[in-house]
């Protein structure tokens, strides 16, 4: 398995997979609906890529079996400097369906820790969404921690005509 930087034709058709399925996950985690999830996905992409794959400090890779071989998966990362500390921020990890579940996700991982020590970063973060178990568990056998929590309870519909308080 090797990371190979994406030429434009894979970047482009990586902005349109990656939208869908961001949108998709936005709704399947309760934070969009179904009827804004794609539009506020697009906005988020417009705005973290302005130049599109040649948005500095952007780093995108197609995952390979090996350099010339089948695609098995994409990666996105950055290089952000949070609080002082210059780390790599991995926006998109994804590994095609047949693909999951062998290796390819970790290996990547792996191989990204090397680029990110390459580039003088000294942490990897991440975001997954909380429904996303199997994610949650390979970061977590490769060492990731929690770092913040944003939890959430959706609340019953006031009744109809109901009053509603007025926090203020």
């Amino acid at each position: 398995m090797t990371l190979v930087p994406m030429t434009e034709p894979e970047f482009q058709q990586f902005v349109e997979a990656s939208c869908e399925e961001y949108a998709r996950s936005k709704v399947r985690a309760g934070v969009a609906s179904a009827e804004r999830a794609r539009e506020v996905a697009r906005q988020e992409f417009r705005h973290l890529l302005p130049a599109g794959r040649g948005t500095p400090d952007h780093y995108f890779y197609t995952i390979r079996e090996d350099p010339s071989g089948t695609v098995v998966g994409r990666l996105w990362m950055a290089r952000r400097a949070d609080e002082g500390i210059a780390r790599a921020f991995v926006y998109e990890l994804w590994i095609e369906e047949p693909f999951r579940r062998k290796g390819f996700a970790e290996k990547a991982l792996r191989d990204l820790e090397s680029v990110a020590q390459g580039m003088g970063l000294s942490r990897i973060g991440l975001h997954v969404f909380g429904y996303n178990e199997p994610a949650i568990a390979l970061y977590r056998k490769l060492g990731y921690v929690t770092t913040d929590l944003i939890m959430e309870r959706a609340l019953e519909s006031p009744p109809q005509g109901g009053p509603v308080a007025n926090p203020t």
